[in-house]
């Protein structure tokens, strides 16, 4: 499978190979697809994405179509995200699950925060976790996490996000995933 990272000029390329070493290793619990082979391209996104104030709106990646070329799609920006559904004043990164899409946000992050962002995100884009999951999380303000100690736990602050990088780093060998979400990605099946 192809992961393709487009980031906007300017994001330093520590956060680039950050993001790179980040799917690599997703890729390696993607089994079915024998790896990630990752492609960066470094673009001037600026004229065309949206924004919300001064930051980029994240639901931008729902222009993306799913699993377009059969590859997973990565923006990368150096400008902040925002959201406009109002929970949220900023946010790391954002998919459109199951989708293979997503967008992370190099402004508020170190090269080894943007590791746990990007697994997270991509754990979203490839189906984790939803509802009729067993570690499904139904008690979080936020729909699609984990309730065990998983990189797919809900990440709203930089506390949280430092935690999901602990937890890839940390356990390398299943990418920081739980048992229940590492026997999901095992499963995953591309649209």
């Amino acid at each position: 499978m192809q992961a393709n990272i487009l980031a906007e000029a300017g994001v330093p390329l520590g956060k680039l190979e950050a993001v790179g070493f980040a799917m690599e290793t997703v890729g390696r619990r993607l089994l079915r697809f024998g790896g990630v082979d990752v492609n960066t391209a470094i673009g001037s996104l600026e004229e065309q994405l949206p924004r919300i104030g001064g930051q980029i709106d994240s639901a931008v990646i729902g222009d993306i179509p799913a699993w377009e070329d059969g590859s997973m799609h990565i923006m990368v920006v150096k400008s902040d995200l925002g959201a406009s559904d109002a929970r949220l004043n900023f946010c790391y990164g954002r998919s459109r699950y199951a989708s293979g899409n997503f967008i992370v946000s190099a402004a508020r992050l170190n090269e080894e925060e943007i590791i746990g962002a990007t697994v997270h995100e991509a754990g979203h884009a490839v189906g984790l976790v939803s509802s009729d999951m067993p570690q499904y999380d139904g008690n979080s303000s936020f729909d699609g996490h984990c309730v065990h100690e998983c990189v797919m736990q809900a990440v709203n602050t930089l506390e949280e996000m430092r935690r999901a990088t602990r937890h890839v780093l940390g356990n390398m060998a299943v990418a920081g995933f739980c048992d229940d979400c590492d026997s999901h990605l095992q499963k995953v099946h591309l649209a």
